[in-house]
């Protein structure tokens, strides 16, 4: 029984290091991908047409689209200022929008309903604007991989596992900066790339992805270990 014991202490020991070790590997090397060049791209305020009789906008931004790396994942961060405050980013990184593909790709935020048309959503952030505040808008493009690490200084299981960027970033934009207008309505400038754009949504990690296969295998190990502990307290206790 001292045996079979200190067997099953070993093998604990040896399925956790290796846990360790995979949860702290990264899918991509940062080496082996090139900076990506800095994007280009054009933001405009979208009035409604004066037959709808709605007072809502849209904030649209254009981005050039780069060269793919078939390898990598290639998205695009976006960030913003009100008023020269502080800059903000528009997604966390678990919800960074991939660029879509054609010519470009097309970011849309829109003000809400009739009640409330001056409540803009800007990716993840909710703000309110209203006539005279000026939004300044910068792109930063990111080839990579978005995954899970462990994090051994973790607070709560949701900081357990955090979501990281792994890869290359250019450096950010030239600034684009949209003036929110008073009441009146106009009808919007005729676009020339409408007919080449395609929208994007945000999109999370492919749910078959190496770090959500991981994820599956560390949960497998974590039942082992559970398993492994609770064989080990029933061969200690004596038979009565």
């Amino acid at each position: 029984m001292v045996t079979t014991s200190k067997t099953l202490a070993l093998t604990f020991i040896l399925i956790t290091l290796t846990s360790l070790v995979l949860l702290t590997a990264e899918p991509v090397t940062s080496q082996s991908i090139p900076k990506p060049p800095v994007p280009e791209f054009n933001a405009k305020l979208i009035s409604p047409p004066e037959e709808s009789q709605s007072v809502n906008r849209t904030i649209q931004l254009s981005i050039n689209n780069q060269p793919s790396f078939s390898d990598y994942g290639f998205f695009y961060m976006v960030r913003a200022r009100i008023n020269d405050g502080n800059w903000s980013l528009l997604y966390t990184i678990d919800n960074v929008p991939a660029k879509s593909s054609g010519e470009y790709t097309v970011f849309s935020y829109p003000s809400d309903g009739p009640v409330v048309e001056y409540q803009y959503y800007l990716g993840d952030r909710i703000e309110n604007l209203f006539a005279g505040d000026k939004v300044d808008f910068q792109v930063q493009a990111m080839i990579g991989s978005i995954h899970r690490v462990y994090n051994p200084n973790h607070t709560s299981q949701l900081d357990m596992y955090p979501y990281v960027f792994s890869g290359e970033v250019s450096d950010w934009s030239n600034t684009q900066t949209i003036t929110i207008p008073d009441g009146s309505i106009s009808s919007p400038a005729p676009d020339p790339t409408t007919a080449k754009t395609t929208s994007t949504t945000p999109t999370s990690p492919d749910a078959e992805s190496p770090s959500n296969i991981l994820l599956v295998g560390i949960t497998i190990v974590a039942v082992i270990l559970a398993l492994s502990v609770l064989f080990i307290i029933r061969r200690k206790k004596p038979s009565g």
